[in-house]
């Protein structure tokens, strides 16, 4: 038999046949004046419980601790339904792979994130897929080269950054792309 599992705010389908493989879903189902949103509870780690919460402009579903300590999955959704921000608490602070969103579900960045500061490479994209700058971070800062690009992904500034110093320069412009 054939389960096929949608959920609504974009995330992801999952489809599974085969003999034997059972798929438990636990179901978030969320009124508000706007809309309703249909998905899937997070899995929180022992000693943390899922908490909701929601604004004019913001859906959010994430794991914390007793002590109201963020630890684990932290996910906020446009009111349509799109996820915005994908996100990993650690004891309070931000850590591992942060995503951002648009409202119409193509990728705005991508990077990593150490005990609450951003480390790591670091990519942005404009709203039609292309990218807007790429370079890394270390312990917060802006760390070595980093590039910026204009919508047709042509290089139009090229930055060196100092992670010490948490200062960068323009190195280079370019006129036409490169």
């Amino acid at each position: 038999m054939c389960v096929l599992v949608k959920l609504f705010v974009s995330l992801f389908l999952l489809t599974s046949c085969g003999a034997g493989l059972e798929v438990v879903v636990s179901e978030l189902k969320i009124e508000t004046p706007k809309m309703k949103v249909q998905g899937f509870e997070l899995v929180c780690g022992e000693g943390t419980e899922q908490k909701f919460s929601e604004n004019k402009v913001f859906l959010e579903n994430r794991c914390e601790r007793k002590n109201n300590i963020w630890h684990g999955k932290r996910r906020v959704y446009y009111l349509n339904g799109q996820l915005y921000i994908d996100s990993t608490f650690c004891e309070g602070k931000l850590c591992r792979i942060w995503k951002t969103y648009y409202e119409s579900g193509m990728l705005k960045s991508d990077g990593l994130y150490k005990k609450g500061k951003p480390n790591g490479i670091w990519t942005t994209y404009y709203k039609n897929g292309n990218k807007f700058s790429s370079g890394k971070f270390r312990d917060g800062c802006k760390d070595g080269i980093w590039y910026f690009y204009d919508e047709n992904e042509n290089k139009i500034v090229k930055i060196f950054a100092d992670a010490k110093t948490c200062r960068s320069e323009v190195v280079e412009k370019y006129e036409r792309g490169l």
